[in-house]
């Protein structure tokens, strides 16, 4: 499931410009190490990423993933926003000001997730909220306050997503892991710039 996952995000950063770039080879290199992918499948993830003529279409990955999660309930639900976070993350680096609407890719995984674009602006300002986070400077009280007000405003709306989902892709830690690493004490502090050197 991991490897299907990590490998539809390197055909997102590829299809930018038919390479993965240096800063997006290293976004999804951390992805697999937060995800604790096996060495075995971080050495498939390299070859993949690496082998142009190795490249899988995006709808096929996408059918094999939804396969192998059908009978396990809530799989796919939770696979579905973290990766489309996950894209997202990876569409800031690739075009920084750019809308997501203008994203034929991201559009596309929108449907087949079944999706709506409501749904996509918050997962957009999940993602923004998290990058800030893990800014050397970040005023953590303040954005706990935009995350409550976040997940206040979407409540019974279109564009609702169940909180927990947003805090568990692989570009996202959450509040939660963010005050833990707040911590004083060595452990803790380690662990403070282990994140933001990722």
């Amino acid at each position: 499931i991991k490897l299907l996952y990590l490998q539809i995000l390197c055909n997102y950063a590829y299809i930018n410009d038919s390479m993965i770039d240096a800063d997006e080879y290293n976004a999804i290199t951390k992805f697999s190490v937060r995800m604790e992918l096996s060495g075995e499948m971080r050495g498939k993830l390299r070859i993949y990423m690496n082998d142009c003529e190795s490249r899988i279409k995006t709808g096929n990955l996408l059918a094999e993933l939804m396969r192998v999660t059908e009978n396990q309930t809530g799989y796919w639900d939770i696979i579905k926003y973290c990766m489309m976070q996950d894209i997202l993350y990876i569409h800031n680096i690739q075009s920084p000001g750019k809308s997501w609407c203008e994203d034929g890719f991201v559009g596309s995984l929108m449907e087949r997730c079944s999706l709506c674009p409501e749904q996509i602006e918050t997962m957009v300002k999940a993602v923004k909220l998290n990058q800030q986070m893990q800014l050397r400077d970040a005023d953590m009280e303040q954005l706990k306050g935009e995350w409550k007000k976040l997940v206040k405003s979407i409540y019974g709306t279109k564009g609702y997503v169940p909180t927990p989902y947003l805090f568990c892709a692989g570009s996202v830690y959450g509040v939660k892991s963010y005050t833990g690493f707040l911590q004083k004490d060595a452990t803790s502090q380690k662990a403070v710039n282990k994140q933001r050197e990722l």
